[in-house]
C-alpha cells in the first residue's frame, strides 16, 4: 500500500484588533472620570500615573485592585455583559459613588472599568452623565464613544439607559408642573389683592 504524506496544516494566526491600544489605555471621558480595561485597573503603576483615587469595577468576578486604592474607595458591581443582565438596578449606586468621590476632593479621580472597557463600564459612566449633566441616553453614549472609540454598550444596556434617563425627565416634568402651578396660584393671589385694593379705594 502506498503511503502519502499528510498535508501540512496552515499556520494558525491570531488577528490583532486595530484598536488594541485603545483597549489597553485608560480614556478620560469627562474631567476626573476615566474608563479602562481590567489590565489597567489592576496595575499599581498605571493607577498612580493617572492619579486614580477611586475605582468602580463592573464585572462578574472579584477584581484584584492594588492596595494603593483603599477598600472604602472601591466599588464592585457584579454583572455579566449580556443584554438580559440587569445593570439598571445598580446605576443609582454607581452614580452616587462617582459623584460623592468627585465632590469629596478636587484631587480625586475615578476609574470605571470592566474587562475591556467597552460595554459595562461605558454604561455606568453614561448613567453618571445622564444623572449629573441631564443628558439623554443616546447623547451620553455618543459623548463617551467620542472619547473612547471602542465603546459599545450592548443592546440591553442601551435600553436600560433609556429607562434610567426617563427618571430624570419625569422629575424635571414634575418640577415644571409644580413651578407652573405655584406661579398660577401666586398670580391669582396677586390679582385678587389688586382687585380688593381697587374696590376699597373706590
Amino acid at each position: 500500500m502506498l503511503a502519502f504524506p499528510l498535508p501540512i496544516p496552515p499556520p494558525v494566526t491570531t488577528k490583532v484588533p486595530k484598536n488594541v491600544n485603545s483597549i489597553r489605555q485608560a480614556s478620560l471621558i469627562v474631567p476626573r472620570v476615566y474608563i479602562s480595561d481590567y489590565t489597567t485597573a489592576s496595575s499599581r503603576d498605571q493607577l498612580s500615573e493617572l492619579g486614580i483615587t477611586h475605582v468602580v469595577s463592573v464585572l462578574e468576578l472579584d477584581p484584584v485592585i492594588p492596595d494603593s486604592i483603599p477598600k472604602e474607595n472601591r466599588l464592585h458591581i457584579s454583572v455579566l455583559d449580556r443584554p438580559d443582565a440587569d445593570i439598571l438596578v445598580h446605576l443609582e449606586r454607581t452614580t452616587e459613588f462617582i459623584k460623592n468621590a468627585l465632590d469629596a476632593a478636587a484631587k480625586n479621580r475615578v476609574l470605571v472599568h470592566c474587562f475591556q472597557g467597552i460595554s459595562r463600564s461605558a454604561t455606568v459612566v453614561c448613567a453618571y452623565l445622564i444623572a449629573t449633566l441631564r443628558m439623554q441616553a443616546p447623547d451620553a453614549i455618543a459623548l463617551v464613544h467620542s472619547k473612547r472609540e471602542i465603546v459599545n454598550p450592548n443592546l440591553g444596556f442601551r435600553q436600560q439607559l433609556d429607562a434610567y434617563s426617563l427618571r430624570f425627565i419625569e422629575t424635571r416634568w414634575k418640577r415644571q408642573i409644580a413651578s407652573l402651578s405655584f406661579k398660577g396660584v401666586r398670580d391669582g393671589f396677586v390679582q385678587r389683592v389688586k382687585r380688593f385694593s381697587i374696590v376699597k379705594e373706590s
